[in-house]
C-alpha cells in the first residue's frame, strides 16, 4: 500500500507528501508512519488542513504504466491545525539575523574544546589489562 499525506496550507496551496517509512508491526491494530513537513506546509501562518490517503495501484502485467488501475482508495477525515507566525519561515533571513550569535557560540564551544583537549593532554593515562 502507498500512504500520503494530502494537505492544504493557509495560502490555500494543496500539495502532497509520500510517507517513506512505515510500521506495522510496533502496534498490532495500529500503523506508525513518519511525516516529513516541507516548507510548503508552512508558508504562512494560519489553518492548514491535512488528511492520510492510502491507497493502492493494481497492474495489468504488461509493460504499459497506463494499464494501471485503483485497487482501493481509503482516506481520513480531514483534520485541521494552525501555522504560528513565530516559525522562521525564510532560513535565509533568519541566519542573517543570528550569524553574529551563531558565531560566538561556535568561538565558545571551540574553547570549550581547545579546553578540555589541554586538560587531557596533560593527564597520563596508564592502561591495566586484568585478565
Amino acid at each position: 500500500m502507498t500512504i500520503v499525506i494530502e494537505y492544504v496550507n493557509a495560502n490555500g496551496e494543496g500539495r502532497v507528501s509520500p510517507v517513506i517509512v512505515r510500521d506495522f508491526e510496533t502496534f498490532p491494530d495500529q500503523i506508525l508512519f513518519d511525516w516529513i513537513i516541507d516548507k510548503d506546509l508552512l508558508a504562512a501562518p494560519g489553518a492548514v488542513s491535512f488528511d492520510v490517503r492510502f491507497y493502492m495501484v493494481g497492474d495489468a502485467g504488461d509493460e504499459n504504466p497506463l494499464n494501471r488501475y485503483m485497487v482501493y482508495s481509503l482516506r481520513t477525515r480531514p483534520f485541521v491545525s494552525k501555522v504560528i507566525d513565530t516559525l522562521p519561515l525564510n532560513m535565509d533571513e533568519f541566519e542573517e539575523e543570528y550569524k553574529d550569535s551563531f558565531a560566538e557560540d561556535i568561538e565558545a564551544l571551540l574553547g570549550a574544546t581547545r579546553a578540555l583537549e589541554q586538560k587531557i593532554d596533560n593527564k597520563k593515562l596508564l592502561w591495566i589489562d586484568i585478565t
